[in-house]
């Protein structure tokens, strides 16, 4: 059950570019896993970016939305505008 549900060992053969985002200050479980499958994600040959947040966690990784000048909000807009340029 754990083979087939899994996202990190069902990586799909193709997919739109993903970002992954999460705070510096989440436990090593929590960071490992979320560094793990956007590098999954890439190897796959899929684009991907990971953002890392200091000194942010869980509940406050996304309280950058809220201020346009934010990494997050720097890193969304970066993000969306190398989609939009069909970057691979």
């Amino acid at each position: 059950m754990i083979l087939r549900e899994s996202p990190l060992l069902n990586i799909p053969p193709s997919g739109p570019p993903l970002l992954v985002s999460f705070g510096g200050s989440e436990s090593p479980e929590f960071r490992r896993q979320s560094s793990e499958y956007p590098d999954a994600w890439k190897a796959s040959g899929l684009r991907g970016d990971l953002l890392i947040q200091e000194g942010r966690h869980h509940f406050s990784a996304i309280d950058g939305l809220a201020d346009p000048k934010s990494a997050l909000c720097e890193a969304l807009g970066d993000f969306i505008s190398r989609c939009g340029e069909g970057h691979r």
